[in-house]
Protein backbone atom coordinates (compact mmCIF):
# COMPACT_ATOMS: atom_id res chain seq x y z
CA UNK A 1 0.00 0.00 0.00
CA UNK A 2 1.07 3.33 -0.95
CA UNK A 3 2.00 6.01 1.34
CA UNK A 4 -0.43 8.94 1.22
CA UNK A 5 1.01 12.69 1.32
CA UNK A 6 0.35 14.49 4.80
CA UNK A 7 -2.46 16.93 4.36
CA UNK A 8 -3.22 20.20 6.08
CA UNK A 9 -6.89 21.12 6.33
CA UNK A 10 -8.10 24.31 8.04
CA UNK A 11 -11.34 26.30 6.73
CA UNK A 12 -11.79 28.77 4.75
CA UNK A 13 -9.04 27.33 3.10
CA UNK A 14 -9.04 24.22 0.71
CA UNK A 15 -7.23 21.22 2.01
CA UNK A 16 -3.19 21.40 1.53
CA UNK A 17 -0.83 18.60 0.91
CA UNK A 18 2.19 18.68 1.96
CA UNK A 19 5.43 17.79 0.83
CA UNK A 20 8.61 17.56 2.46
CA UNK A 21 9.06 21.14 3.35
CA UNK A 22 5.72 23.05 2.98
CA UNK A 23 2.11 22.73 1.58
CA UNK A 24 1.18 25.84 -0.87
CA UNK A 25 -1.88 27.15 -2.08
CA UNK A 26 -3.20 30.43 -3.80
CA UNK A 27 -6.42 31.60 -4.96
CA UNK A 28 -9.41 33.27 -4.21
CA UNK A 29 -10.32 33.23 -0.54
CA UNK A 30 -14.18 34.98 0.17
CA UNK A 31 -13.50 37.02 3.54
CA UNK A 32 -16.09 39.16 4.90
CA UNK A 33 -17.79 39.67 0.88
CA UNK A 34 -14.82 40.24 -0.51
CA UNK A 35 -12.70 37.59 -2.35
CA UNK A 36 -9.34 38.92 -2.39
CA UNK A 37 -5.99 36.54 -3.91
CA UNK A 38 -4.71 34.70 -0.91
CA UNK A 39 -1.75 32.77 -0.34
CA UNK A 40 -1.69 29.55 2.15
CA UNK A 41 2.09 28.94 3.16
CA UNK A 42 2.23 26.18 6.25
CA UNK A 43 5.89 24.63 6.77
CA UNK A 44 5.10 20.81 7.14
CA UNK A 45 7.64 20.24 10.23
CA UNK A 46 5.16 21.31 12.62
CA UNK A 47 3.75 18.89 15.19
CA UNK A 48 0.10 17.76 15.27
CA UNK A 49 -0.11 19.95 18.41
CA UNK A 50 0.23 22.74 16.20
CA UNK A 51 -1.71 22.31 13.03
CA UNK A 52 -4.67 21.62 15.81
CA UNK A 53 -3.77 25.02 17.14
CA UNK A 54 -3.55 26.32 13.92
CA UNK A 55 -6.68 24.96 12.70
CA UNK A 56 -8.19 26.64 15.60
CA UNK A 57 -6.85 30.22 15.07
CA UNK A 58 -7.61 30.00 11.27
CA UNK A 59 -11.43 29.26 12.08
CA UNK A 60 -11.91 32.03 12.95
CA UNK A 61 -9.82 34.22 10.03
CA UNK A 62 -12.18 37.00 10.17
CA UNK A 63 -11.75 38.05 13.53
CA UNK A 64 -7.68 37.49 13.18
CA UNK A 65 -7.53 39.78 10.46
CA UNK A 66 -9.70 42.58 12.29
CA UNK A 67 -6.65 42.29 15.33
CA UNK A 68 -4.43 42.32 12.93
CA UNK A 69 -6.06 45.44 11.85
CA UNK A 70 -6.24 46.89 15.39
CA UNK A 71 -2.42 45.98 16.02
CA UNK A 72 -1.38 47.88 12.79
CA UNK A 73 -3.74 50.70 13.72
CA UNK A 74 -2.37 50.33 17.07
CA UNK A 75 1.77 50.45 15.53
CA UNK A 76 0.81 53.44 13.92
CA UNK A 77 2.70 56.87 14.90
CA UNK A 78 4.99 54.83 16.99
CA UNK A 79 8.58 55.23 17.45
CA UNK A 80 9.06 52.29 15.07
CA UNK A 81 9.20 52.51 11.30
CA UNK A 82 7.51 49.63 10.58
CA UNK A 83 3.84 50.84 9.45
CA UNK A 84 4.39 54.68 9.28
CA UNK A 85 7.39 53.64 6.93
CA UNK A 86 5.24 51.21 5.07
CA UNK A 87 2.31 54.00 4.76
CA UNK A 88 4.75 56.45 3.89
CA UNK A 89 6.13 54.28 0.97
CA UNK A 90 3.07 53.92 -0.76
CA UNK A 91 1.93 57.45 -0.07
CA UNK A 92 5.02 58.51 -1.59
CA UNK A 93 6.42 56.20 -4.18
CA UNK A 94 2.74 54.62 -5.35
CA UNK A 95 0.35 56.74 -4.43
CA UNK A 96 -1.82 54.91 -7.37
CA UNK A 97 -2.18 51.84 -5.69
CA UNK A 98 -3.80 53.34 -2.72
CA UNK A 99 -7.68 54.86 -2.93
CA UNK A 100 -7.75 58.07 -4.64
CA UNK A 101 -9.04 59.58 -1.34
CA UNK A 102 -6.25 58.05 0.72
CA UNK A 103 -3.54 59.57 -1.60
CA UNK A 104 -1.62 62.34 0.82
CA UNK A 105 -2.30 62.72 4.16
CA UNK A 106 -4.71 60.04 5.48
CA UNK A 107 -5.06 58.67 8.72
CA UNK A 108 -3.98 55.07 9.85
CA UNK A 109 -7.37 54.26 10.63
CA UNK A 110 -8.45 55.08 6.97
CA UNK A 111 -5.29 53.75 5.27
CA UNK A 112 -5.54 50.30 7.56
CA UNK A 113 -9.47 49.89 6.36
CA UNK A 114 -7.99 49.87 2.72
CA UNK A 115 -5.50 47.15 3.64
CA UNK A 116 -6.17 43.23 2.12
CA UNK A 117 -5.20 40.26 3.31
CA UNK A 118 -2.78 39.20 0.57
CA UNK A 119 -1.61 35.80 2.67
CA UNK A 120 -1.11 33.88 5.53
CA UNK A 121 1.87 31.41 6.69
CA UNK A 122 2.41 29.15 9.32
CA UNK A 123 6.56 28.69 10.04
CA UNK A 124 7.43 26.86 12.71
CA UNK A 125 9.63 28.76 15.62
CA UNK A 126 12.83 28.01 17.30
CA UNK A 127 10.70 26.67 20.26
CA UNK A 128 9.06 24.14 18.47
CA UNK A 129 6.04 25.84 18.17
CA UNK A 130 4.65 28.16 15.65
CA UNK A 131 3.96 31.69 14.99
CA UNK A 132 0.87 32.43 12.41
CA UNK A 133 1.93 35.68 10.25
CA UNK A 134 -1.18 37.85 8.08
CA UNK A 135 0.52 39.46 5.23
CA UNK A 136 -1.61 42.84 4.38
CA UNK A 137 -1.15 45.01 1.16
CA UNK A 138 -2.45 47.62 -0.88
CA UNK A 139 -1.98 45.58 -3.70
CA UNK A 140 0.28 42.60 -5.17
CA UNK A 141 0.12 44.10 -8.56
CA UNK A 142 1.71 47.28 -7.41
CA UNK A 143 4.29 46.27 -5.34
CA UNK A 144 5.96 43.20 -2.76
CA UNK A 145 5.94 45.93 0.19
CA UNK A 146 4.01 44.06 2.82
CA UNK A 147 2.98 44.18 6.52
CA UNK A 148 3.23 41.10 7.90
CA UNK A 149 1.28 40.97 11.55
CA UNK A 150 2.23 37.90 13.40
CA UNK A 151 0.68 36.16 16.09
CA UNK A 152 1.34 33.78 18.65
CA UNK A 153 -0.18 29.99 18.84
CA UNK A 154 -2.28 30.80 21.42
CA UNK A 155 -3.82 33.73 19.12
CA UNK A 156 -1.32 36.93 20.88
CA UNK A 157 -0.34 39.29 18.82
CA UNK A 158 3.43 39.20 18.67
CA UNK A 159 4.43 42.08 16.47
CA UNK A 160 3.51 44.18 13.09
CA UNK A 161 6.41 44.94 10.18
CA UNK A 162 7.35 46.20 7.22
CA UNK A 163 8.33 43.58 4.57
CA UNK A 164 9.60 43.38 1.51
Amino acid sequence: MADTAPTFTAPPFPTLILDDDAGFWRGPLALGGTTPEVTLYVDASLSEASYASAKELLAELTSLQQRAREGIIDAAGKESEGVDGFFAFFRDELPEALPEALRGEAPAEALTSALMLCGVALHSDHEGSFDLTLDFTFGREHSDELLAVRFSPTGELCDVSHES
